[in-house]
């Protein structure tokens, strides 16, 4: 459903812990760790494992 609707134009905001997810359904990923940002990058800059160090 969230596919179809960002598909069709639309933009959303998904704040979860779940890295796997996060790559799938994102264009760009804003990383924070105890309150502050740490990096928004594009999903292309990022694999799991970069992405789950920078939250840690």
């Amino acid at each position: 459903m969230l596919d179809q609707f960002v598909r069709a134009g639309g933009a959303a905001i998904v704040v979860s812990s779940e890295a796997p997810e996060l790559l799938r359904l994102s264009d760009r990923i804003a990383v924070f760790k105890g309150g502050k940002l740490v990096t928004i990058s594009s999903d292309a800059d990022l694999s799991q494992e970069v992405l789950l160090s920078l939250a840690s």
